[in-house]
């Protein structure tokens, strides 16, 4: 079963976008980038961007075959920033 909610994002905090599910995809509309990370714990917001993944709109990130213990975790480029999260 898919889920599919809404979150807000800022710049100056991990959100936790996702626990448990096995697929997550993270999208938005909107013209700021995001970038999104795999990690047990709140990364630190200075966290080295080069080990993330970056979306914007038109490129979703996208995570399948994760473990009930992966959490996925985002944070906006710039601002505050709408995302869709659906999870399956």
């Amino acid at each position: 079963m898919t889920t599919q909610g809404l979150e807000t994002l800022s710049d100056d905090a991990w959100t936790e976008v996702a626990n448990g599910a096995a697929n997550v995809t993270i999208a938005t509309r909107q013209t700021e980038s995001f970038f999104a990370v795999i990690s047990a714990t709140a990364p630190a917001v200075d966290l080295d961007r080069d080990g993330t993944f970056e979306g914007e709109a038109d490129k979703p990130v996208a995570y399948s075959g994760l473990t009930a213990t992966d959490r996925v975790w985002a944070i906006s480029n710039k601002g505050a920033l709408k995302v869709s999260v659906a999870k399956s």
